[in-house]
C-alpha cells in the first residue's frame, strides 16, 4: 500500500489543477497564472516533507544497502539476459552450420544432375531405351 500514496496524491494534484484550469477557462476564477506558479513552488516544500514522512527516516546506510540490493538484483538480470544472448548465439551459429552442411549437399545434388544429364544427352536412343526398360520394366 505504500506505493499507492504518492500515485494517490499525484492524481489528488492533477485533480486539482484540472478543476482550477476548468473554472478558469469558463470565467469563474480570475487570476494570473504566475500565482498559481508561485502558491504551487509554496507548497513543493512541505509535500517533499510530508513524501519524507511517508516513506520514513532512512538512514544513509538504509539508502545505501537499498541501492546495493537493487546493484545485485541488476547484476543477477544481467547475467541472466547474457547467458540467454550466449545461448542464442550459439543456436544461431549452429544454424548457420546446418545452412552451410544444406547447401554442399544441394551444390552435391546439383552437379549430380549435371552429370546425369550429360551422361543422358550422351547415351545413344537404343541405350536410353534399355535403360529405361532396366529401370521401369518392360
Amino acid at each position: 500500500m505504500k506505493n499507492w500514496k504518492p500515485l494517490l496524491i499525484l492524481i489528488g494534484v492533477i485533480l486539482v489543477l484540472g478543476t482550477i484550469g476548468y473554472l478558469h477557462e469558463k470565467g469563474y476564477l480570475h487570476f494570473k497564472w504566475q500565482w498559481l506558479t508561485i502558491l504551487f513552488a509554496a507548497l513543493a516544500a512541505p509535500y517533499q516533507l510530508f513524501m519524507k514522512w511517508l516513506r520514513g527516516n532512512k538512514t544513509v546506510d538504509d539508502i545505501r544497502s537499498e541501492h546495493d540490493t537493487i546493484r545485485q538484483q541488476e547484476e543477477a538480470y544481467r547475467k541472466v539476459i547474457e547467458d540467454r544472448i550466449q545461448e542464442r548465439e550459439q543456436r544461431l551459429a549452429l544454424m548457420q552450420k546446418d545452412v552451410e552442411l544444406l547447401d554442399a549437399k544441394l551444390d552435391l545434388l546439383r552437379a549430380k544432375k549435371e552429370k546425369v544429364d550429360a551422361d543422358v544427352q550422351s547415351l545413344s536412343i537404343d541405350d536410353k531405351l534399355k535403360q529405361f526398360q532396366d529401370a521401369f520394366g518392360g
